[in-house]
């Protein structure tokens, strides 16, 4: 745990310097995602959302969107980003939760 927390620090600290460093080559360095507990729908886990369909009233509820990410949600985020309609956005953290814990 301790490592990942020590990773994900230094990825931020070193993103803009990536960043800047590979502008000239037309490079973007953004984070797409999310940390910890997740409420998207996948196969992930066992595809626990099929084997406990209880749980996806209780994740929806803790979303400001009050409901639980699919896939698509999140795909259609990196799509938005690595098109020309990003060609500004650089050394980001893009959440995509759906406002998980808000």
């Amino acid at each position: 745990m301790a490592e990942t927390a020590l990773g994900e620090a230094e990825l931020a600290y070193r993103r803009p310097l990536l960043a800047a460093d590979h502008a000239p080559q037309d490079l973007a360095f953004d984070e797409r995602g999310q940390h910890g507990p997740v409420a998207t729908r996948t196969r992930l886990g066992g595809d626990a959302f099929t084997r406990f369909p209880e749980v996806v009233e209780g994740l929806a509820a803790r979303t400001a969107l009050g409901r639980v990410g699919e896939p698509d949600d999140i795909g259609a985020v990196i799509a938005t980003l690595v098109s020309d309609e990003s060609r500004w956005v650089t050394a980001q953290n893009i959440e995509i939760s759906g406002g998980f814990n808000l």
